[in-house]
């Protein structure tokens, strides 16, 4: 029996961000199935995810950017944004609310607060982290949803650990895997592109310069490497933050013929297919999927071991693992210690040395990408939507 009537809310569905891929994907696939499905945004952007036909409602107290600081958005959302949902919600006969990412469920929250007959079922993507103490405080009030759908297992185990009593269900981020296959064989259309990836061993990164993605430690390992391999470049996709951060770093220590800053690109697969090594250098995740694109593209992956997503997504723990120091080769991956700059650097050199592991990987992790199909993770959802 489908649900009468969904509202997803998200953040965003801005193309810099996983959750909007991931939602994006999900909402048009059970829109195809039946389900009466609208979907609205706190913020809106310039790139968007497409959602096809889905019924979309624009928030008249929404914004192109996250002006407010994070303490007087919740205000934000609480005087202005919630009010605003409830009419929504009342006007449209809305049965089930679905949120992602942190500050929308912190608006389905207030909602289920002062509305009790609303179902409310909130999506997890991130493990803990050194968040502000407000976001750890209103962590506190997961309690509040109906049901809590965390994106890993890891995630999910930490929310039983918090609300034993829950209906917690993992649920894994869904992949386009045909979409990926036809954008990586893309060809690389810049002079200076192609020829940099045709004349070196390419080490990639992609995702938001930002602290969480401790791309800075990525380059200080490059560094090391760089001490007994010459024929390597450092390449990473995303914009953020911290671009001035890491440009600094780089023309202080002489890395600018080196270490590249592509910034963001509509199209990562192009790049990532014909690097050597992908490189995940993250301080936490939620799920990490990153690493399934990687694996689509056939590229080999060194990952930091952070809470929550790497370990689950390339460690087969029913098979025996290679333990070497501070890294461990698994099955679909090789996982570092994080924050350790000395085994980062080793396991980036033992991938592009062993040709025999590199390509075990490379095949292996073709088997593997094909778990996150959109089919696949689309039936999950309806197993859940069906107990309604």
């Amino acid at each position: 029996m489908k649900a009468k009537k969904i509202l997803i809310l998200d953040k965003t569905l801005t193309k810099h961000g996983g959750s909007g891929n991931s939602m994006s994907k999900i909402a048009k696939s059970l829109v195809s199935l039946g389900y009466d499905l609208s979907y609205i945004t706190l913020f809106t952007h310039s790139t968007e995810h497409d959602i096809g036909n889905i019924k979309r409602y624009y928030l008249k107290k929404s914004s192109s950017k996250n002006e407010k600081n994070i303490f007087e958005r919740y205000i934000h959302y609480i005087f202005f944004v919630v009010p605003e949902l409830n009419r929504i919600i009342k006007n449209e006969k809305i049965n089930l609310i679905i949120t992602s990412q942190s500050e929308a469920n912190f608006v389905g929250k207030v909602i289920k607060l002062f509305n009790k007959k609303i179902k409310f079922w909130m999506i997890i993507r991130c493990a803990d982290s050194d968040e502000f103490f407000i976001s750890k405080l209103i962590k506190k009030l997961d309690f509040l949803a109906d049901k809590i759908i965390p994106v890993s297992k890891t995630i999910a185990e930490d929310e039983i650990k918090m609300f034993p009593h829950k209906d917690i269900i993992s649920i894994y981020n869904p992949f386009d895997l045909n979409e990926i296959n036809e954008k990586k064989d893309e060809k690389l259309t810049d002079p200076f592109e192609e020829k940099l990836f045709k004349e070196n061993n390419i080490i990639i990164n992609v995702g938001g310069l930002r602290y969480i993605k401790n791309q800075l430690l990525l380059i200080k390992a490059f560094e090391k490497l760089k001490e007994k391999r010459k024929n390597i470049k450092l390449v990473i996709i995303g914009e953020g933050s911290l671009r001035k951060q890491l440009e600094e770093y780089i023309q202080k220590n002489n890395l600018e013929n080196d270490v590249y800053l592509l910034g963001f690109r509509e199209n990562p697969f192009k790049y990532v297919s014909k690097a050597d090594v992908f490189v995940l250098s993250s301080k936490f995740e939620g799920f990490g999927r990153v690493l399934i694109e990687a694996m689509e593209c056939g590229t080999p992956i060194v990952s930091a071991n952070c809470n929550a997503g790497p370990s689950e997504l390339l460690d087969d723990k029913l098979l025996s693992e290679t333990i070497i120091e501070d890294y461990k080769i698994c099955k679909w991956g090789i996982l570092v210690n994080k924050d350790n700059i000395v085994a980062f650097s080793d396991a980036i050199d033992l991938v592009l040395d062993n040709k025999k592991l590199s390509t075990n990987l490379i095949k292996n992790g073709y088997r593997r990408a094909k778990d996150f199909k959109v089919e696949n993770i689309v039936k999950k959802w309806e197993e859940v939507l069906n107990e309604i």
